[in-house]
């Protein structure tokens, strides 16, 4: 597996997102999505928990604002 997947893989929401959205809607195997493709989902998934986008219930678990134990997840993710 490439270098840039085991990294992406450590946030469990990217690697969703790139397993089940975009592997998905592309057609194709996680390891054949490119390095720039895969910057542009981890630039996008980070902005749903810490750039305050609204409408994502990850900015409001990053927050706090769904219990400390959400919170804790949302950071390590």
């Amino acid at each position: 597996m490439k270098k840039i997947l085991v990294a992406a893989f450590k946030s469990d929401e990217l690697e969703h997102h790139l397993k089940n959205v975009i592997a998905v809607n592309d057609k194709c195997a996680v390891e054949d999505i490119t390095d720039t493709t895969i910057i542009h989902e981890a630039k996008y998934v980070l902005s749903k928990f810490v750039d305050g986008s609204e409408g994502f219930e990850q900015h409001e678990e990053w927050c706090g604002e769904h219990g400390p134990v959400q919170q804790k997840r949302a950071k390590k993710t």
